[in-house]
């Protein structure tokens, strides 16, 4: 995790012309409630089971082997396309 220090010391390297965009970009992202509760949220502490483990590898091998869904599909069976 950064430290006040190092944030400032981040800022003290900013070119004057890239202070305006740094503050915008900072200010936007503070005042946005769901990136705040993302960053300030818990580490997810439940344990990575075998069985998820498992069902990841055949998902990735499945994908491995072409047998993904296209994605024009999915925006069809949603009704975005």
């Amino acid at each position: 995790m950064a430290t006040k220090q190092q944030l400032h010391d981040l800022i003290e390297s900013l070119a004057e012309n890239e202070i305006a965009s740094v503050y915008r970009l900072l200010a936007g992202l503070l005042a946005d409630p769901l990136w705040v509760a993302s960053v300030t949220a818990p580490d997810d502490d439940e344990p990575y089971t075998p069985e998820q483990q498992a069902d990841d590898a055949e998902a990735q091998a499945a994908i491995d082997r072409a047998e993904g869904i296209p994605h024009a599909q999915m925006l069809r069976e949603f009704g975005l396309k």
